[in-house]
């Protein structure tokens, strides 16, 4: 087994395992790869086909803690928590998709389809990360049926935008909704907003790759002359730390954010904003490679995926039949 080595290109610790290059993170220092490389090699010794799921857990948990956002962490250690107090002292093979659906079931009977689906794939990522990893020779629940996602087809229009608007009277709440509502950004580049990340010449927010979803490019967030505005009396405020904040002068939490929502109307949520961007340039004739740059999609074809929904709006289909043969 070779030792861990460094690609300063990447700022990033790695090692050759079993024939195979295996990350060992990014951003930390020799200290810390050796001993996660240590840890490594602790663990392969241990996985075995009866290895409990708790301790296959443990390790991909590990895992993604070095490698991935906190927030990332946090959504798999609730699923898989809760996933392993059902059937945490079941086998690795004893796992079949039965216990996956009935804990889904039983656990989040009275939430979405998307829920459930979004539950079930993160008790199978573990298992695929195994099978990547060369720990097991294949998944048990590879084959796992899940629940189709609810599409994205809400939106705020402009009488519910009204609405929520004549709600909210904290000038801090209105400023986060407007910002979200001219820019499209996801809820956690919002929350991290700070002054340091404001290119003012070019009228717009730029997050480095390390905070930025996926970790590989930056994420720039253009804004509107509305969205300009706020961001400026913004960072005037608070010239340190995140811009947004509630109105004790907090950064916002996603708890906040969702409690605050609650307050609006039943089913809505922060993202439906972002959503509701996307609807509205695509109507307004954006096409689907630029807006997928706007939003920060890495491949267009999230846009025409998540999006079908237009094609039943029979305004917008109408005028994109003139536009053919005009």
């Amino acid at each position: 087994m070779r030792k861990p080595y460094y690609l300063e290109n990447r700022d990033t610790w790695m090692v050759w395992l079993n024939g195979r290059q295996e990350k060992l993170g990014k951003g930390i220092t020799e200290q810390e790869a050796y001993k996660r490389f240590e840890e490594l090699r602790e663990f392969r010794g241990k996985l075995r086909p009866t290895s409990l799921v708790t301790v296959l857990f443990e390790a991909f948990l590990d895992d993604v803690q070095v490698n991935n956002a906190k927030a990332t962490y946090d959504w798999y250690n609730n699923f898989l928590s809760s996933f392993a107090k059902r059937h945490g002292k079941l086998s690795v093979v004893e796992i079949a998709p039965f216990h996956v659906t009935e804990w889904a079931n039983r656990e989040f009977k009275n939430d979405s389809p998307s829920t459930r689906h979004g539950a079930m794939r993160a008790i199978q990522r573990p298992f695929n990360w195994a099978v990547e990893q060369n720990l097991l020779p294949h998944s048990p629940i590879a084959k796992l049926k899940k629940p189709t996602p609810n599409r994205r087809e809400k939106i705020i229009r402009p009488k519910l935008w009204q609405e929520i608007m004549e709600k909210e009277k904290a000038v801090c709440w209105r400023d986060f909704l407007t910002f979200m509502r001219e820019t499209g950004c996801r809820v956690q580049e919002s929350r991290i907003l700070a002054a340091v990340h404001f290119d003012g010449e070019h009228q717009r927010f730029i997050l480095p790759p390390s905070q930025a979803k996926g970790k590989k490019t930056p994420r720039v967030i253009y804004m509107t002359e509305t969205a300009l505005e706020i961001a400026r009396r913004r960072i005037a405020e608070y010239p340190e730390g995140p811009i947004f904040r509630s109105t004790r002068g907090k950064p916002l939490t996603r708890n906040a954010i969702r409690c605050r929502f609650r307050r609006y109307g039943t089913g809505l949520c922060a993202t439906l904003l972002r959503h509701t961007y996307v609807t509205e340039g695509l109507i307004a004739g954006v096409d689907s490679v630029s807006m997928a740059v706007l939003v920060g999609h890495s491949d267009p074809s999230m846009i025409a995926k998540h999006y079908q929904h237009l094609a039943e709006n029979p305004d917008y289909m109408k005028d994109l039949a003139k536009k053919v043969r005009s």
